[in-house]
């Protein structure tokens, strides 16, 4: 595990727009990701918010002529419920339980730029669904399709949800997160762009029942606030190295 915080170029070396029959750019490599989805929130008590999740990503992506396959691998979750009054934070073994997953994604060289694009593509937690796009999320514990993805002894994912320092307690979910991405290859090293996502949760049980519609009320995505950028990073560098080189890497 790599714990220190480690040199990195931050230099960018700009791609060439004067060869029109050039080869696609190799993206091929091992990159960091910061995704952050803006939305709006409704809690009870004290309303709706503007509400934003950063999520930390490694990942390994392969790359044949414009196809990219992304690996991805979640480093960290972090939650900015727009106010004091309202928390959400997640126990420790709730990032380590969401793994590992695949993604496909294409270049297009576009005169003089190159996109980025990622399809619509949906990530079901908590729950097997044999379609995972248009099942419907399990709505009770008993459901066959739930499994204790975060293995606490309790079904679905457990997270910790405070509003007002008066309603607290844990809550038992699954959810169904889905995005699409556009975005602009900056550089060999750099992408950013904007994501299209929504995201839907079924409240399974908790330890405080009048937490479960702060869980059940989907958020309003903000596509305008809501983005990703990735920088290509040292090979060896796992999730404890890209969470160490965080600000360095996409700034506070």
């Amino acid at each position: 595990m790599l714990g220190v915080l480690l040199p990195l170029c931050l230099c960018s070396t700009p791609l060439r727009s004067d060869s029109p029959g050039r080869a696609p750019v190799d993206l091929s490599g091992t990159w960091a990701g910061l995704f952050v989805y803006t939305g709006l929130a409704t809690f009870p008590v004290i309303g709706t918010v503007t509400s934003a999740a950063s999520v930390l990503l490694r990942i390994e992506i392969a790359q044949t002529a414009s196809s990219l396959t992304l690996k991805e691998t979640y480093c960290s979750i972090e939650i900015n419920a727009g106010t004091p009054l309202a928390r959400m934070v997640f126990p420790e073994a709730f990032v380590p339980s969401l793994g590992t997953v695949m993604r496909q994604a294409s270049i297009e060289e576009t005169g003089a730029s190159t996109r980025f694009v990622q399809s619509w593509r949906c990530e079901v937690r908590g729950a097997h669904l044999v379609d995972p796009e248009r099942d419907e999320l399990p709505a009770t514990s008993g459901d066959p399709r739930v499994f204790d993805q975060d293995a606490d002894g309790e079904p679905g994912l457990t997270a910790r949800v405070c509003v007002a320092d008066v309603l607290c307690g844990d809550v038992y979910l699954v959810e169904r997160m889905c995005q699409r991405l556009l975005g602009t290859v900056i550089s060999r090293d750099r992408i950013e762009g904007t994501i299209d996502w929504v995201n839907e949760r079924s409240t399974l049980g908790s330890t405080n029942p009048l937490l479960g519609s702060a869980i059940q009320t989907p958020a309003v995505p903000l596509a305008e606030e809501s983005y990703f950028v990735l920088r290509r990073i040292d090979p060896h560098w796992d999730c404890e190295a890209v969470t160490a080189n965080r600000d360095m890497l996409f700034g506070p």
